[in-house]
C-alpha cells in the first residue's frame, strides 16, 4: 500500500484500490470464505454498556457482516445495521434474518431525526475523499439530543508524526488524483476529528489510542516487521499473552486507531453546520 503525508491537513493518504461498494462486496466475501466475522469491537462495546442501558435503539453505520450488530443484539439492544455493499446485505439478510441490517448509505440515512439512543462508526468515516462532514450530519440528525456516538478510525499516530516529521513518507503530489491513485484511506489528525465533531454539536467524553501493536507492526522496519506479523497473529497461550502486553504498551505511541465516544449536545449551540 502506498502512503503519502498531507502537510496540509496533516493526515496519511494511503492508495491501494477505491473503497466503493464493489470493493467491500469482495472484501467481505472473502472474510467469510476464510470464516473471518469481525470481532465485536470490544472496546466500543465497553463504552456503550457504560453509558446506554440495554433495549437502547443502536444503528451502526457501516455495518460490514455485522458483527457489532450481532453483538449488540445479544446483550440486549435494539441494533440497526446499514452498509451500503449490496451482496453483502444481500447475504446478511437471507443467512440472519433477524438482524434489523439494510441496504445504505451513511451520508444519506433512511430514518427519522432522532431515531436512535446511540451510533456505532467503526472504521468508516476514512474512506470517504470527500472527507466525513455529510457522515457527521446524518449522525447529528439520527441521534436524539444526549444519544451517544462511539467512533472509531485509524490515525496519525506519535510514531507516525514522527516518523512524517522525519520525511518518512512521501509528499502528496499536488496532481493528486484520487480515482487514478487508488485512494483507500485517510490515517486522520484526531485533534481536527474532535474539532469537527464539536462544530456538529458533539461533546466528546472519552478518546484513547487503540490497537498499538497493529501501528507498530505497520510503522516498523524491514527487519522487526516478519517478527510483529507472527505476533500479531499468534494465536496460541504465550503469544496472545506477549501480544496483549506489547498492544498495551504501545498504544499511546503507535495506536493504529483512535477510539472515542461523544455525546450529541442537547441545545444545538456549535451545530450550525
Amino acid at each position: 500500500m502506498k502512503t503519502y503525508f498531507d502537510a496540509l491537513r496533516k493526515t496519511l493518504v494511503q492508495c491501494r484500490r477505491p473503497a466503493g461498494t464493489a470493493f467491500w462486496d469482495r472484501h467481505w466475501q472473502a472474510a467469510r470464505a476464510e470464516g473471518r466475522i469481525p470481532n465485536a469491537h470490544s472496546g466500543a462495546m465497553v463504552l456503550t454498556r457504560k453509558h446506554l442501558a440495554p433495549g437502547s435503539r443502536l444503528l451502526e453505520g457501516g455495518c460490514g457482516l455485522a458483527g457489532g450488530v450481532r453483538a449488540l443484539q445479544a446483550v440486549g439492544y435494539d441494533a440497526y445495521g446499514v452498509d451500503y455493499a449490496p451482496a453483502t446485505v444481500e447475504n446478511i439478510r437471507r443467512e440472519a434474518p433477524g438482524l434489523q441490517v439494510r441496504l445504505g448509505d451513511v451520508r444519506g440515512l433512511d430514518f427519522p431525526d432522532g431515531f436512535f439512543d446511540g451510533y456505532w462508526s467503526m472504521g468508516v468515516i476514512e474512506h470517504f475523499y470527500e472527507g466525513y462532514q455529510a457522515i457527521f450530519s446524518e449522525m447529528r440528525r439520527v441521534l436524539r439530543p444526549g444519544g451517544l456516538l462511539v467512533l472509531s478510525f485509524p490515525h496519525l499516530s506519535r510514531l507516525r508524526g514522527f516518523k512524517a516529521d522525519r520525511g518518512g513518507y512521501a509528499a502528496l503530489p499536488e496532481t493528486f488524483d484520487p480515482g487514478r491513485e487508488g485512494f483507500y484511506q485517510f490515517l486522520l489528525d484526531p485533534s481536527q476529528v474532535i474539532r469537527d465533531l464539536d462544530a456538529h454539536g458533539f461533546d466528546v467524553i472519552w478518546a484513547q489510542p487503540d490497537s498499538g501493536l497493529k501501528g507498530l507492526k505497520d510503522e516498523s522496519p524491514a527487519f522487526l516487521a516478519p517478527m510483529l506479523h507472527a505476533l500479531y497473529r499468534a494465536s496460541s497461550l504465550p503469544g496472545r499473552i506477549a501480544k496483549t502486553a506489547i498492544d498495551f504498551i504501545s498504544r499511546p505511541w503507535c495506536g493504529h486507531t483512535m477510539l472515542l465516544a461523544a455525546r450529541k449536545r442537547i441545545s444545538s449551540a456549535g451545530a450550525g453546520l
